[in-house]
């Protein structure tokens, strides 16, 4: 589906009243956006992070085994919810907050998503610093 809604607002690729065509990202083509505006917003909130990094993430998550676009989405959401959960982390003064493992385990693999932390863990400025992510598991 992706390349057919907008990366942001999930809008459909065309507008209903202007027939406008959806554009995508001039630095990694993947992702898509009806419009300027969800472009920036996107690109403040979590694209600037992972677009010059997707190509080392799809790379990361080969050699841990895990390959097709759906593994590149996983781990793209993955690291989302932990920068989500680590900026929350302050706010709520719970310093669990901010590592995969307040994730629930994705249809029963815990180990795919260990594998996805440890490769997330490893890409410079995917995740915020000091979020253990690439820890997650360990108790």
């Amino acid at each position: 589906c992706r390349g057919r809604r907008c990366s942001w607002c999930f809008c459909p690729p065309r507008d209903a009243n202007t027939g406008k065509i959806i554009s995508r990202c001039a630095r990694c083509k993947l992702d898509h956006y009806c419009s300027r505006t969800c472009q920036e917003i996107a690109w403040k909130t979590d694209h600037k992070a992972e677009c010059a990094r997707r190509a080392e993430l799809e790379r990361g998550l080969m050699t841990a085994g895990l390959q097709g676009h759906g593994a590149v989405l996983d781990a793209l959401l993955a690291a989302r919810c932990v920068r989500k959960s680590t900026s929350n982390t302050y706010e709520s003064g719970n310093p669990s907050c901010g590592t995969l493992a307040d994730l629930e385990p994705m249809d029963g693999h815990p180990d795919d998503l260990e594998k996805i932390a440890q490769t997330l863990a490893e890409i410079p400025g995917m995740l915020p610093d000091g979020s253990n992510a690439g820890k997650a598991f360990d108790a």
